[in-house]
This record gives structure tokens, sequence and C-alpha cells, in this order.
């Protein structure tokens, strides 16, 4: 699948960005809102975005990071 994060391009599926996530430990921070669950592990949007592009968490807005991977397919829960 094909993205769009700010004008750049990314090709991934969920399966692999399953496989980054995987073995990575999430943060875990009070301000934090939506989570996306793997392995029954809860990762901050930002974070699980930042790992899967390998970008920096500086460079995402959460509604970026809630749009992509709701595309991907991800589950997007609320706290």
């Amino acid at each position: 699948m094909r993205l769009n994060l700010r004008g750049k391009f990314y090709d991934i599926d969920k399966e692999e960005a399953v496989k980054k996530l995987t073995g990575v430990k999430p943060e875990i921070t009070g301000r934090t809102k939506y989570y996306i669950k793997i392995n029954n592990k809860e990762f901050p949007i930002k974070q699980a975005l930042a790992v899967v592009f390998g970008i920096a968490r500086i460079e995402i807005q959460s509604v970026d990071a809630y749009r992509v991977l709701k595309n991907l397919g991800f589950e997007i829960t609320e706290k």
C-alpha cells in the first residue's frame, strides 16, 4: 500500500508494519490518548508510525498518525 505522509510517500502494508513493531517496547506517557494494539502491547500512534516509517516522532502529528494507521487497517483505541 502506498501511503502519503506530509508529501512523502511510503510503500508498506499492515503485515510489514506489525513486523517492524514486534520486539519494540511501547513508550508510556501520560499525555497519549490514542493507541494501536499489537501482540497484546499498546503503542501510542505517533510512536508506532515513527517506528514503521523510520522517522522522528517530532515529524508526526497525531492526526496524520491516526489517518495513516487507520488506512493500514489498524484499530485505533482511545484512553
